[in-house]
């Protein structure tokens, strides 16, 4: 029995105590809030962009893990709009948080720098970027539209495999304008690949939860139970490649051992931080490998669930430790802040994402899951 997604009200209200809390800490107390509005809008923001990697990725490799997850995948695509509430937001507060939001940027940003970073500049990529995110989305759910009842792919794989390119440097950049920069006297070539695969992460631990809320009982059918368990096979793969990347990252900094970049790290390692550090190895690599590699746990929907929350909770964490030690004003309220700001962006993603599922169509898995669906899908002769 497939449900609706529950608890659309519920999360609504939710968004809208949370934005009060949110108003409060914007007005009374900037320093503390903007910073955890920054994180909780990079989380909701990267998991848009991850569904969308995941909505692009269906059309050029197939599989039936795409068809079986396609409502909740195709619901996954129509938070743009809120993605795009969440960054004219941020821009309010840029001056709390950027160094090129700021009267002193000349000071604080070396020549190229100041020129790359100009606020215009960043402002249009964001622009940019945000729209033609929405495009393809649009595109995606369009052509979902079109092709669920019929179970046939209606998305050009071409097209698929440009916006998988587009995707990938907008997003790129994205994370520079709006993580790295942050610190701007801290680079990494590696930073944008690791955050756009963390997004992957976020993305497809959120639709393995959404598909277990609306479909309990796919452990009674076989073909659901395969779904599940390629499903957890791309999560274990997207957790390999963020650990393999994160590690790779601190890996070649502490050879360079150049003061400007080890300066980052040893700020995480302070106050408390390296608790957090810890934290990420132990229960967003470790305690995932050893899950996901049991054949049971990938098989079984309530366990797999149980894994992508905890995958979730940790990229989280990971934005937490990747942007919070930036700041020296980081106090409690922060995370009263952060909590507020999370509860906020998440239920007006959850709204949206029910209020859309509703509207899809149901796949036509007889056809998408045969063998041949162009055959599957022709109508019977009659003789």
């Amino acid at each position: 029995m497939i449900q609706s997604p529950p608890a659309t009200r519920v999360a609504l209200l939710a968004a809208l105590a949370g934005a009060v809390v949110c108003a409060l800490g914007a007005v009374t107390q900037p320093m503390a809030f903007w910073p955890s509005w920054t994180t909780a809008t990079v989380f909701w923001v990267g998991a848009a962009i991850g569904c969308l990697a995941i909505g692009l990725l269906h059309p050029l490799s197939g599989g039936n893990w795409g068809w079986g997850m396609g409502r909740e995948l195709h619901a996954g695509l129509g938070v743009m709009p809120v993605t795009g509430l969440a960054l004219l937001v941020l821009g309010l507060g840029a001056p709390h948080v950027y160094p090129w939001a700021q009267e002193s940027a000349h000071e604080t940003l070396n020549p190229n720098q100041f020129r790359f970073l100009a606020p215009q500049y960043v402002l249009l990529r964001t622009a940019v970027s945000w729209v033609l995110w929405s495009g393809m989305a649009y595109w995606l759910v369009r052509n979902f539209f079109l092709g669920a009842p019929r179970g046939l792919f209606m998305a050009s794989a071409r097209l698929a495999a440009f916006g998988m390119i587009a995707l990938w440097l907008t997003a790129s950049f994205a994370a520079i304008d709006g993580i790295m920069a942050i610190t701007p006297g801290w680079s990494s070539s590696l930073f944008g690949m690791l955050q756009i695969v963390g997004f992957a992460g976020t993305g497809m631990s959120l639709l393995i939860i959404m598909r277990y809320a609306v479909k309990r009982d796919t452990l009674t059918d076989p073909e659901q139970t395969g779904v599940t368990h390629d499903l957890g096979n791309l999560l274990l793969a997207f957790t390999m490649v963020w650990s393999y990347l994160a590690f790779s990252q601190y890996l070649i900094i502490w050879s360079g051992d150049l003061p400007q970049e080890v300066s980052w790290y040893v700020d995480r390692r302070t106050s408390g931080w390296k608790a957090v550090a810890i934290a990420l190895i132990l229960f967003h690599f470790v305690a995932p490998l050893a899950l996901l590699v049991s054949r049971d746990v990938k098989r079984h929907p309530k366990r797999l669930a149980l894994v992508a929350g905890l995958i979730l909770a940790m990229q989280l964490v990971d934005h937490v430790w990747t942007i919070l030690p930036s700041f020296h004003e980081t106090g409690v309220m922060s995370f009263v802040y952060l909590a507020a700001s999370w509860v906020a962006l998440g239920g007006l993603w959850w709204n949206a994402v029910g209020r859309l599922w509703k509207r899809l169509p149901e796949v036509n898995l007889a056809v998408a899951f045969a063998d041949d669906p162009l055959e599957a899908a022709q109508p019977e002769k009659v003789t």
